[in-house]
């Protein structure tokens, strides 16, 4: 897995209910921002999503964790607790 840390630099919701969300590494603010900022010192992630309780959970101006993990033919979907919107539905892979 990697951890990068981002910041939403803007949050769109257009009248159908879309969201559009922009991200850019942070870089400083903090001993942590800093470190991060080392690795990851210039990027964007930008995403749109359909799920109103996803696009709840991001607000201008706050910092994320953002974690990769490769998928692969072990891998299975992932399990989504209470806590954890998905921004799409996964599907189980067919027999």
């Amino acid at each position: 897995m990697v951890r990068c840390k981002f910041k939403c630099t803007s949050k769109s919701v257009s009248s159908d209910g879309t969201a559009s969300i922009s991200m850019e590494p942070v870089y400083c603010g903090s001993k942590e921002n800093e470190e991060f900022f080392k690795y990851t010192p210039c990027g964007s992630f930008h995403f749109g999503t359909i799920n109103e309780e996803a696009a709840k959970r991001f607000e201008e101006g706050k910092e994320y964790y953002i974690d990769r993990t490769q998928r692969t033919q072990k891998n299975r979907p992932p399990v989504f607790s209470k806590r954890t919107v998905p921004l799409c539905s996964p599907k189980e892979p067919s027999p």
